[in-house]
C-alpha cells in the first residue's frame, strides 16, 4: 500500500556440501514481513518465518522457528535502525540440539543523499540448550556478540551493501573454548528492467553443530 506493506515468501531447494559429500540435502523457507509507517519518518516492521534445515554432520532435519520486531527511523541526516529477535530450533533426530535464541540489533547510518551511504552495526545475542550434549554431556549455551562497519548502496536501478566485522561467541561451560573470527556480509539488488530483479547474497555466521572442530 502507499504507506503500509505485507510480503510472504515461499521457497524450498537442495544444498549440496562443497567438502565432497555427495548427499543432496533439502532445505525449506517461509516467511511473512509487515511494515508499517507511523509517521514519514517512523516505521515499526515484523517477521515471522520457518525454515526446515538438513545437517551435513547427521544431525538430522532441523525446523527452527523465528519472530523479530524492529524500528527505523529515516528521513535524516542520521538513519537508525534496531531489532529484536526470537528463534527456537527443533531437531528432529537429536534433541539436545533443540535451543533458544534471543538477538538484538543496533544500526546507525549516515545518510548524506550520495549513493555511497556508510553505516556500524552492532548485535548481542544469547542462546540456551534445553539439555546437554549427548556425547560429552557439556552445555552448549552461551551469549556473543559482533560489530561490522560498511557502505550501503542506493540508487534508482541498484541496492545492496557490503560489511565486515567481528563476531564473538562465549560459552557457559568453562572447557570450551570461545569462538571469535572476521565476519562479513554483501547483498546485491539490480532491477535490470520493470520485469525483472535479480538479487545476490553472501554472508557468514556462527553456528552450533555437534561436530567437533
Amino acid at each position: 500500500w502507499d504507506r503500509n506493506s505485507v510480503e510472504m515468501r515461499f521457497s524450498g531447494g537442495y544444498r549440496r556440501s562443497l567438502s565432497g559429500i555427495e548427499e543432496s540435502l533439502p532445505e525449506g523457507d517461509a516467511s511473512i514481513n509487515g511494515r508499517f509507517d507511523v509517521t514519514n519518518a517512523d516505521r515499526f516492521t515484523a517477521s515471522a518465518g520457518w525454515a526446515l534445515r538438513d545437517n551435513t554432520s547427521g544431525d538430522g532435519k532441523e525446523n527452527t522457528f523465528s519472530g523479530t520486531l524492529g524500528y527505523e527511523r529515516f528521513g535524516g541526516l542520521l538513519g537508525l535502525k534496531t531489532g529484536l529477535g526470537l528463534d527456537r530450533t527443533a531437531n528432529e533426530t537429536d534433541t539436545t540440539l533443540d535451543n533458544t535464541a534471543l538477538s538484538s540489533s543496533l544500526r546507525l547510518s549516515l545518510d548524506t543523499g550520495a549513493v555511497l551511504q556508510p553505516f556500524v552495526e552492532f548485535g548481542a545475542f544469547g542462546r540456551s540448550f534445553d539439555r546437554p550434549a549427548s556425547g560429552d554431556g557439556l552445555s552448549r549455551s552461551g551469549v556473543g556478540g559482533e560489530a561490522k562497519a560498511g557502505v550501503a548502496v542506493s540508487r534508482d536501478d541498484l541496492t545492496g551493501e557490503l560489511a565486515l566485522g567481528y563476531g564473538y561467541e562465549r560459552f557457559d561451560e568453562g572447557s570450551l573454548a570461545d569462538i571469535s573470527g572476521v565476519i562479513g556480509s554483501a547483498s546485491l539488488t539490480w532491477d535490470p528492467s520493470e520485469l525483472l530483479r535479480l538479487n545476490a547474497i553472501a554472508a557468514t555466521s556462527f553456528a552450533p553443530t555437534s561436530s567437533a572442530g
